[in-house]
């Protein structure tokens, strides 16, 4: 019972730490911008004073996707020069088209309305903390720049001020793989499959000794 229990036991360890160990890294960094309403003034103008934040959902949600249009990612995307950068890792050297380079920028970021403020989440995923900051801080200079060159009466009942409350700064340890957390799923998972294989091996055992013309077991 106990010999096939323990070798199944350090067999799944053995293989969750290899693996974990084996698996690319990756690094999430958040930038976050606020979004507020600001009323126009006499004049026709908008001021900061007067702000109010914006709980509308469908507006919030709305600009998430709007930071995630072609217009935001191409201009971060050239920002960071990532068509070349990444033509260094995925395409041999060439650069890649914007559009392969956008594909992959859409897979890599995370937007999201923070619920019952007006504050807008950037998440952006790396195998460099580096480059997840870099991303991440790119995307929101560029909202922040496309509002800032709106033109007036874009946003419904005044203006709409949008700064970044957070800059991204690069993760220190990465989210994925949790080393610590995989390796103790394997020991719990070698635990239980070492002790079922251990009880079958048991079990068969007595079905052996069982047998006519087994030895009797001592």
């Amino acid at each position: 019972f106990l010999a096939p229990a323990v070798s199944v036991f350090l067999v799944v360890v053995i293989t969750a730490t290899l693996v974990t160990f084996i698996l690319p890294e990756s690094f999430v960094s958040t930038a976050r911008i606020k979004l507020t309403s600001v009323p126009p003034n006499p004049t026709g103008a908008t001021s900061r004073q007067g702000a109010t934040d914006i709980f509308d959902p469908r507006f919030m949600q709305s600009e998430c996707e709007m930071i995630q249009s072609e217009g935001i990612l191409g201009k971060a995307i050239d920002d960071l020069d990532l068509n070349k950068e990444w033509g260094k890792k995925y395409a041999n050297g060439d650069r890649l088209k914007t559009a392969e380079s956008r594909a992959i920028l859409k897979g890599r970021i995370d937007v999201r309305p923070v619920r019952n403020t007006s504050v807008i989440e950037i998440r952006s995923y790396s195998e460099k903390p580096e480059e997840a900051a870099k991303i991440a801080n790119s995307l929101a200079l560029a909202y922040v720049e496309h509002w800032s060159h709106a033109t007036p009466g874009a946003f419904p009942s005044g203006g709409l001020n949008v700064v970044i409350l957070d800059h991204a700064v690069p993760g220190y340890r990465p989210i994925r793989p949790n080393k610590p957390l995989n390796i103790a799923l394997g020991m719990v998972f070698g635990a239980v499959l070492g002790l079922l294989v251990g009880a079958g091996a048991w079990w068969v055992g007595l079905q052996v000794g069982k047998k006519p013309g087994a030895n009797p077991r001592s």
